[in-house]
């Protein structure tokens, strides 16, 4: 871990939260973070290993993943994200960046330094950003309490990206791209990309829904629709 992390002593009581808390998790789509020590004055992480990249880099490289392909990998990250929440953990800051996909194309939902217990005070200061700007939920921008559901939205961005290609908000400046989660309507993805089936473009925009009333309440239910539409091509195509 780089040295102007580790001098932190919050930074440092993150990442042994997120052993903890992934440890909890028993889902084979989450990976395993196994130890935080120091050697020879420096602080290091144990993990995993993971032969492949990020699903950022495969949008980066290629663009708008096959619909098949987006189908399977959102199903099994929904189904992860369904047994954190199981386990009262919410992500916080779900984005390409943060999955992982090996050589055989088996996702990894990761990062899970700011996870915290659902309704239970965290390490986090009330009234304080936490998330990346172009995959954070409006009420991560409002500052409100957070639920499963800001992690629904926050999936439905990832969902967005890996179906077009490009992100659901683009602007020039971070407090615009803020006021746009908060505010702006998603583009219907199939104006993007008309390869993009309409159940699936559906579950997106109800993903991301600006009040969370709207929106898919909970993983399991968002993994069971991905399935459905996954059923559904299939039986096109026999």
């Amino acid at each position: 871990l780089k040295p102007e992390y580790t001098a932190n002593q919050d930074a440092i009581e993150r990442v042994r939260q997120e052993i903890l808390l992934s440890r909890d998790i028993a889902h084979p789509n989450i990976l395993r973070v196994y130890h935080l020590a120091s050697y020879e004055g420096g602080t290091y992480l144990t993990m995993r290993w993971i032969r492949g990249g990020t699903l950022a880099d495969i949008i980066s490289g290629q663009g708008a993943l096959p619909v098949p392909e987006v189908l399977t990998l959102a199903t099994k990250l929904s189904s992860a994200l369904a047994a954190a929440h199981r386990s009262n953990i919410l992500h916080r800051d779900i984005k390409p960046g943060n999955i992982l996909v090996d050589n055989d194309g088996e996702p990894f939902l990761a990062d899970f330094a700011l996870a915290r217990l659902i309704g239970e005070r965290g390490l986090t200061q009330h009234g304080v950003f936490v998330g990346t700007p172009h995959y954070c939920s409006p009420e991560q921008v409002a500052l409100e309490e957070l639920d499963e559901r800001t992690d629904i939205y926050n999936f439905g961005l990832v969902l967005f990206e890996m179906s077009t290609g490009r992100k659901a908000f683009e602007a020039e400046t971070v407090a615009k791209i803020l006021a746009m989660q908060r505010s702006t309507p998603a583009p219907d993805p199939t104006t993007i990309s008309p390869k993009v089936p309409g159940e699936l473009a559906a579950i997106i925009l109800r993903c991301l829904a600006k009040d969370p009333a709207d929106r898919i309440p909970t993983a399991k239910e968002l993994e069971e629709a991905l399935g459905r539409v996954a059923e559904d091509l299939e039986a096109e195509d026999r």
